[in-house]
């Protein structure tokens, strides 16, 4: 993975760094141009207001990683450390 995708986010700098940061690994697979769809739904997840939505969103990555894990373009520990980010993020860190 490359570059740390950017996302144009209606949030102040240092919120916007740190859903950055705790989503890490997405926002690399993200960066990626083979993964537009993805960083798409990514970004979706980052702005959405409703916390029903975000967990959708968050279902919704957790599949499209499956299915790149399914296409070998992601290993079985990029998917599991993905996920987790996905769901510390859209759930709660106890999840």
């Amino acid at each position: 993975m490359q570059n740390a995708v950017e996302i144009q986010l209606q949030l102040p700098k240092p919120v916007a760094e740190a859903l950055l940061t705790s989503l890490r690994l997405c926002c690399q697979l993200a960066a990626l141009r083979e993964h537009n769809l993805f960083a798409f739904w990514l970004d979706a997840l980052l702005t959405d207001p409703s916390r029903e939505i975000r967990q959708a969103d968050a279902y919704r990555l957790m599949g499209m990683l499956a299915a790149y894990l399914e296409q070998d373009q992601i290993d079985t520990t990029q998917l599991n450390a993905m996920s987790a980010e996905l769901r510390a993020f859209a759930f709660g860190a106890t999840v």
